[in-house]
C-alpha cells in the first residue's frame, strides 16, 4: 500500500512539473480554436506545459504551487532583495521544492502567500483570481474604473477576495457563466486557469507604452463677479474617462500690466486607485482682484521653473 502511495505522488510531481517543461505542440485534448490558441501562447511563453506530447489535461485541477508558479512566470516577477523576504519560509514548503521559489518571489512582490500554506492542495477559483490580480498589481500601474458586477453566487464569495474578482470581471479577465455565477468554491481548472492568465496577459500587453496625455488639451476658463472686488476665474478640463484626471492650479502671476496669469497642472488618475466610469469635466476655480482686467491660463511645466509659454 505505501509503495503504491509513493508511486502515485511521484506521478503527480511528474505531472505538475511537466505542466512547464515540455515542448510546444498542439493537443489532441483542447478543443477549440480560442481554446487552443490560448494553451499554444502560453506554452510558447514557457508559462504552462502540457502533460505529455500530446495532451494538455484541460479538465485537470491546478495545485496551489502551480498557481503561484503561473503568476510568476506570466508577470514576470522578480526577485526582491530584502533580508526580511529572503527568510519566507513555510511548513509545509520544503526549500527544495520545485516551486518554493515561485513562492518566495510571489511573497516579496506583495502577493498574498498564507503561513499554512499547503502547496499541493487544488486551488479554488476565488484564490486563484486573488493571486492573479494581486501579481498584477504588483507588475501593472493602470487607473481601475470602479464597476460593480453583480454576481448570483456572491454570497459564497469570501470577503477576502471579492475586490480581486470585481476587479478581474471589470477588466475582462475573467467572466461569468450564464447564470452569472462564478464558482468562487469550484477547484480550477487548467483551461480555465489557461484562459484567465492569457486574458491578464493581454490586458498587460494592451497597457504599455502608453502615450502621456497631451499636456495642451484643451482647457478653458470663466470669469465671473463674485464681489465689488473680487472676480471667480473657473478653469475647466476638457472630458476626460473618469475623476481620476482633475486641474490644480499651481500659481498665479500678476504683472504690471493689470494681467493675471494662472498657471495650472493637469492631474492623471493614481496607479491601482479605482474611480467611478463616468465621463467628468474637472474644475478648479480662485479669485482675482478685478483690478486685473486681462486674465490669461497657462500650463505649468515643472521643467521649467514652471513657465510655459
Amino acid at each position: 500500500m505505501e509503495k503504491k502511495k509513493t508511486r502515485s505522488m511521484a506521478a503527480f510531481v511528474v505531472i505538475c512539473s511537466m505542466m512547464f517543461a515540455s515542448s510546444v505542440s498542439a493537443f489532441s485534448d483542447v478543443t477549440g480554436q480560442q481554446q487552443q490558441k490560448i494553451v499554444e501562447s502560453l506554452q510558447s511563453q514557457g508559462i504552462i506545459q502540457g502533460v505529455s506530447d500530446d495532451k494538455f489535461a484541460p479538465n485537470d485541477v491546478v495545485t496551489t504551487a502551480q498557481a503561484y508558479q503561473l503568476a510568476v512566470k506570466a508577470f514576470k516577477l522578480q526577485t526582491v532583495k530584502s533580508t526580511s523576504s529572503s527568510d519566507i519560509k513555510w511548513k509545509k514548503v520544503p526549500e527544495n521544492a520545485w516551486y518554493a521559489e515561485s513562492l518566495r518571489i510571489a511573497a516579496q512582490n506583495g502577493v498574498p502567500v498564507p503561513a499554512d500554506i499547503d502547496p499541493l492542495k487544488a486551488i479554488t477559483k476565488e484564490e486563484f483570481a486573488r493571486i492573479v490580480y494581486k501579481a498584477l498589481s504588483a507588475t501593472t500601474k493602470f487607473p481601475m474604473i470602479r464597476i460593480y458586477v453583480p454576481i448570483a453566487d456572491e454570497s459564497d464569495i469570501n470577503s477576502d477576495n471579492m475586490g480581486s474578482i470585481q476587479a478581474l470581471l471589470t477588466l475582462k479577465i475573467a467572466q461569468l457563466d450564464e447564470k452569472n455565477q462564478f464558482h468562487p468554491q469550484q477547484n480550477i481548472t487548467r483551461m480555465e486557469a489557461a484562459t484567465i492568465i492569457y486574458n491578464a496577459i493581454e490586458f498587460v500587453n494592451s497597457h504599455q507604452d502608453k502615450p502621456v496625455q497631451d499636456s495642451k488639451e484643451e482647457v478653458t476658463y470663466t470669469v465671473e463677479k463674485a464681489s465689488d472686488s473680487l472676480n471667480k476665474v473657473v478653469l475647466i478640463r476638457s472630458e476626460q474617462p473618469n475623476p481620476g484626471y482633475g486641474i490644480s492650479i499651481a500659481k498665479v502671476e500678476y504683472t504690471g500690466d493689470n494681467k493675471a496669469i494662472i498657471y495650472y497642472e493637469l492631474t492623471s488618475p493614481e496607479p491601482g486607485q479605482i474611480y467611478v466610469q463616468v465621463i467628468t469635466k474637472a474644475k478648479v476655480e480662485t479669485f482675482i482682484s478685478n483690478q486685473y482686467k486681462v486674465i490669461e491660463i497657462r500650463p505649468f511645466n515643472k521643467g521649467t521653473n514652471g513657465i510655459t509659454k
